[in-house]
């Protein structure tokens, strides 16, 4: 009868997914946005899009393995932005954890790469991606690609717009973890749960920017994985990617060089393994005969860039062992 009588009334608010493109608002704010699973994309702006074609069963731009790990498979599990998420590389097969994944294959490894990768993430938010949607797959080795600005905020670019979206939806209550649950095709529960127990001071909490206010979280992100790589018994690598400066193109006068030893510094003293890839696109970009751009924007490498980043990723992984090298070898 409750239930009947608040459907009767209109009285409780609509609750769903806040989406733009292939962005809606978690209902973690530690996270504070991700993607939107099984959206296809082939529009020609990509404005709150990123990339086109398919995003898989989670949103991201990754295979679709199943979550139980198949019998002698290893696991990469690649974490970070719009680097890794290949940003401005058209063909899927061509951004690095795709061709770590082939290379590490032709080189005899039963492995398989699942980039849990989205635009704009800081360290907190690729760190607690991990915590809450890729554990489940059974990493054996996580890789976190690092860029300069992993130190900043939430991106405003990308959650601002999301939350005056949902400013302007009145009858749209903000993210919650019930989403997932059956009782919210219940009216009764999303009034009771969004009319009566949560507050207005709370429901308000929801569209402040200073909500999902992180600043640099980076040591503390960091320590966090070292705690979960215990826990879970999984390895890390951390990939540092430079900036790429026209000006300088073969990175002679790089800037950032204590950013990148900051970095390589802490993880180093909590175990990880460090890849610092400023060496590696220097010597991409001085290979005799290179023709093409490493990167498509400063921030981002091109197809040919992340060929560069991919071999050397594939080519540390091997060196150190950092995945158990397959039988015979």
């Amino acid at each position: 009868m409750a239930e009947s009588a608040v459907r009767l009334f209109h009285l409780a608010p609509e609750a769903a997914p806040l989406a733009m493109g292939r962005f809606q608002l978690s209902a973690n704010p530690k996270i504070a946005y991700e993607r939107v699973p099984n959206l296809r994309y082939e529009g020609a702006s990509l404005h709150f899009y990123d990339f086109r074609g398919s995003g898989n069963s989670l949103g991201y731009r990754s295979p679709d393995y199943g979550i139980r790990k198949p019998p002698g498979i290893h696991r990469i599990v690649v974490l970070g932005d719009s680097i890794a998420e290949g940003m401005h590389v058209d063909d899927d097969d061509a951004i690095f954890p795709r061709r770590v994944e082939k290379e590490l294959r032709s080189a005899g490894y039963n492995v398989q790469v699942l980039n849990f990768a989205v635009s704009g993430y800081n360290t907190q938010q690729e760190v607690e991606t991990l915590r809450e949607k890729a554990l489940r797959f059974e990493p054996d080795v996580v890789l976190l690609a690092y860029c300069i600005n992993d130190r900043e905020d939430v991106s405003p670019e990308i959650l601002i717009p999301l939350l005056d979206h949902l400013k302007s939806r009145e009858s749209l209550c903000p993210p919650s973890r019930a989403l997932n649950s059956w009782l919210i095709a219940s009216a009764l529960y999303r009034f009771v749960t969004f009319r009566i127990l949560q507050t207005r001071s709370q429901q308000d909490a929801w569209l402040r920017y200073d909500h999902y206010s992180t600043g640099d979280t980076v040591e503390r992100s960091l320590t966090e994985l070292a705690q979960l790589a215990d826990e879970h018994r999984f390895r890390v690598m951390v990939a540092v990617f430079p900036i790429f400066d026209a000006r300088d193109p073969r990175f002679l006068h790089y800037e950032f060089h204590s950013e990148h030893q900051r970095v390589s510094a802490i993880s180093k003293q909590l175990g990880f393994f460090v890849l610092d890839l400023l060496a590696v696109f220097r010597d991409c970009a001085a290979e005799p005969g290179r023709s093409e751009e490493l990167y498509a924007d400063p921030l981002h490498p091109s197809g040919v860039g992340h060929q560069c980043a991919a071999r050397a990723i594939c080519r540390y992984i091997v060196d150190r062992r950092v995945l158990a090298p397959p039988s015979g070898n």
